[in-house]
């Protein structure tokens, strides 16, 4: 700062584009104004004053004066015109111009004038550069040589007695002399002068760039970092990834917060991290749980080692937010629980679709056999039996170890059929409201999924009205939607609208993301409206969402409607209105002895003839002994002692042409490549009712009687649903 006020003077003649510029044309356009300033001041002052005291002619003083003020106009030139280069040649030209006035006026006996001359080569380079200083060069030995030749008669009375006996080619040698060794000397200096500032040049050049490069690895970092004070903790500097992550800006953080606070670091987590910092230097990862303050809930791992800056001890730490990877790996555990879930439900089915075979069975004989309370029981055992087989289909399905079908439904006659079973989930402080429109239209879907579908909506309705409430379905054919929700095309529309809680916008738009839940621990997977979206999507179907708090939920769906079809009947009527095909011999093969006598019972009291084995080999055996009688096989899938499908394979063998039926608690039996059951072929699924049974042995006995058989096959029937 102390320069600056002498260098004001001086900078008063450097022009302001050249003094903002800096560098190397600031110092020459200074060199230049400092010459013109204390030079011509200089030389008017001593040019003025010798005549007085040296008693020399008052003409040598004029001339003085007339070239200093010459000089002086030059810096005023250069402020003019803005203009170095020409203000740079004029100074030098003057110089020159004034040696020679002064050297020839004296009549070639002022010699100090004439050695002059090997200043102007070296202001020249030191002003203008090496190519500057060769051109004035060339031109100050040229002037030296003509001046040194020329006689000694004064031309103006500057005869001063300081004449040098000499010879004119011994001045000429001395004066070339000197105005080369000056010219050397200064090119010499502006050698080493551009070379050092060559290397300055490059040093700020590598600087800036190792500079610029840190700046953009600092701020694209895609983790939060902080330089903080080794003592206080304070934020020096921070880049924008740790604003962003706790929601705060940089006016508000550098040197006024600590960054330990702004993490969120309890005492003892900052203790920690000075004793580990105190001792190694560095301190490892820390994961924190953090609220910032926008109320988010982050999870945090928190880096942070000990650094020097500029003599200034301090601490660099590094935020990495892993909230979407502590939500990705909660997902996984949770996917992998319900891979668990499939697994077991997988492992179970078999055994428990058994045993749902066996109790359904006998509820569905006591009901037909019995009268009154006792019959009602029965009824309520069926029930429950079937909604236990429902359970473990719906596990299944969602384990994907299931292949759902689609099929022609009436969303109508699915409604009113689960209105009881959605009743008792949702309670009776919740209305169910139906508004289901007349003639509405078929859609093709799986009715497991869209039962799924209704049902999850239902619960979901039910968690949003805990004090009740009104929950109504409502359905309708469209052509596109009001809205615009869904495209053009004709569509069956289904509402489901409750009057609960509702939803604000952060969680309308999370919604249907997996795993997603605004339930409490332990309540909900997560995973209710996720499915609904992936059903509705499945099914070429579209689905929309409005909520809001406080206005309860409306969850519109739109499925493609099927023009020219009609929703198939209930299983259960088809099964029953099968007749029945009395007399048929039957060989029943089921390794699980309670399905097997209830089979065996249900069968034989539809007037069939069974004889039993417990698996394929005991089967062949009963083969050989009857297989002339023989009207239809009907086979568990796995067993011990030669499957179903082997036991099939045998008896095509040996030219059979009874049919075959398979039956099968696992699930998705076809799809399974241990169990080889063809994909053609005939097959109960596990569990069944009576009704079921008999139905599927009459037709296929009716087929068997009306087609026959080719020999070495077995017969392979469509299986209704």
């Amino acid at each position: 700062m102390r320069w600056d006020h002498w260098l004001r003077p001086i900078d008063y003649f450097v022009p302001a584009p050249i003094r903002a510029g800096g560098g190397d044309a600031r110092t020459r356009a200074r060199i230049l104004s400092a010459t013109c300033l204390l030079g011509g001041s200089a030389n008017l002052l001593g040019g003025s004053i010798s005549p007085l005291l040296l008693e020399l002619p008052t003409s040598l003083a004029v001339t003085n004066a007339i070239g200093s003020l010459l000089i002086l106009a030059c810096g005023f030139l250069m402020r003019w015109t803005g203009s170095f280069r020409l203000a740079t040649h004029v100074v030098l030209g003057v110089g020159t111009a004034m040696t020679v006035l002064l050297y020839v006026g004296s009549g070639g006996t002022n010699l100090p004038a004439l050695y002059a001359l090997p200043l102007i080569p070296l202001f020249a380079t030191l002003l203008g550069g090496l190519r500057v200083g060769l051109g004035w060069t060339a031109f100050a030995c040229l002037a030296g040589l003509v001046l040194a030749q020329m006689p000694t008669q004064p031309v103006m009375p500057f005869d001063l007695d300081l004449r040098v006996d000499a010879f004119p080619a011994q001045r000429s040698r001395d004066i070339v002399m000197v105005i080369v060794w000056s010219a050397m000397v200064a090119m010499l200096y502006d050698l080493v002068r551009r070379r050092a500032q060559g290397e300055a040049e490059r040093a700020r050049e590598r600087a800036e760039e190792s500079e610029a490069r840190f700046v953009q690895a600092f701020e694209a970092n895609p983790d939060g970092i902080v330089i903080a004070d080794g003592s206080d903790q304070k934020v020096i500097e921070c880049n924008d990834r740790f604003l962003e992550i706790f929601g705060l800006k940089r006016e508000g953080v550098i040197e006024r917060r600590a960054w330990t606070r702004i993490a969120g670091l309890g005492r003892a987590q900052e203790e920690q991290i000075e004793k580990a910092l105190a001792e190694t230097g560095e301190c490892d990862e820390l994961d924190l749980a953090h609220g910032d303050a926008l109320g988010r809930d982050l999870s945090l791992r928190v880096r942070a080692i000990r650094i020097e800056l500029q003599g200034r001890p301090c601490v660099l730490a590094t935020v990495r937010d892993v909230t979407e990877r502590v939500r990705l790996e909660e997902q996984l555990r949770q996917s992998q629980k319900m891979e668990a879930v499939g697994h077991l439900a997988g492992a179970v089915a078999h055994d428990f679709n058994n045993m749902l075979t066996v109790i359904s069975g006998y509820a569905e004989n006591l009901s037909s056999t019995l009268s009154g309370e006792p019959a009602e029981m029965a009824r309520e055992i069926e029930g429950a039996a079937g909604r236990s087989a429902e359970l473990t289909r719906q596990l299944l399905a969602f384990s994907r170890r299931q292949v759902l079908k689609p099929q022609i439904l009436d969303l109508n006659r699915m409604i009113r059929r689960l209105e009881t079973l959605l009743q008792r989930l949702i309670g009776e402080n919740i209305t169910i409201e139906l508004e289901l429109a007349d003639g509405l239209g078929a859609v093709r879907a799986d009715p497991g999924q869209i039962e799924q579908v209704i049902v999850n909506l239902a619960i979901n309705a039910r968690d949003a009205m805990p004090g009740g409430g009104r929950l109504l379905l409502s359905t309708e054919n469209l052509d596109g939607s009001p809205d615009g929700a869904a495209a053009a095309g004709q569509w069956v529309y289904l509402c489901v609208r409750d009057n609960g809680n509702g939803m604000d916008d952060a969680t309308l738009q999370r919604a249907f993301e997996p795993f997603f839940t605004t339930k409490e621990m332990g309540r909900g997977t997560g995973l209710g409206l996720s499915t609904v979206h992936g059903i509705v999507s499945q099914s070429d179907g579209e689905i929309t969402l409005q909520s809001a708090p406080g206005q309860g939920t409306r969850v519109e769906i739109y499925l493609p409607r099927i023009v020219g079809e009609h929703a198939a009947p209930d299983p259960a009527a088809d099964a029953t209105a099968q007749p029945a095909e009395r007399g048929g011999t039957v060989l029943l093969v089921e390794d699980d002895e309670m399905v097997r006598r209830l089979a065996s019972r249900t069968l034989e009291a539809a007037g069939h003839r069974v004889i039993e084995a417990p698996d394929g080999e005991e089967a062949l055996a009963r083969y050989r002994e009857h297989g002339e009688r023989l009207d239809l096989v009907l086979t568990d899938v796995v067993m011990p002692r030669r499957g179903g499908p082997d036991l099939a394979q045998a008896l095509a063998a040996m030219g059979s042409r009874v049919p075959v039926v398979f039956m099968s608690g696992y699930p998705n039996p076809r799809e399974d490549p241990a169990s080889r059951l063809p994909a053609d072929a005939d097959l109960i699924q596990k569990p069944f009712s009576p009704a079921t049974l008999c139905a599927r042995v009459a037709q296929v006995l009716g087929h068997a009687s009306r087609d026959g058989g080719e020999e070495g096959t077995w017969r392979s029937t469509a299986s209704p649903t």
